[in-house]
């Protein structure tokens, strides 16, 4: 996971150990493409988070799409997107 560093370093530690500092749902195609940005718990605490994208796109979102897009999507970390996205992040 492309990591970065953030001036964000508030978090919510899931039961699986993930830090989450940030969910963004985007529509795309009449549903919702998912962005995780996260860490584990020892990095979040420094602002450092990996950023991912869904590999699929949902019609509804909750916890489980979250932590599968976290666990299985597509790691966006330093492209362009990512500050578009998270620019509250940084």
């Amino acid at each position: 996971m492309n990591t970065q560093h953030t001036k964000k370093k508030d978090y919510v530690l899931t039961e699986s150990g993930h830090a989450i500092s940030q969910v963004v749902a985007v529509a795309e195609e009449g549903k919702f493409r998912i962005y995780v940005a996260w860490e584990w718990e020892n990095q979040a605490q420094q602002g450092n988070y990996g950023f991912i994208k869904s590999r699929y796109l949902y019609p509804t979102f909750g916890e489980r799409e979250i932590m599968e897009t976290a666990r299985l999507g597509i790691d966006v970390g330093g492209t362009a997107a990512v500050k578009k996205i998270f620019k509250n992040l940084f």
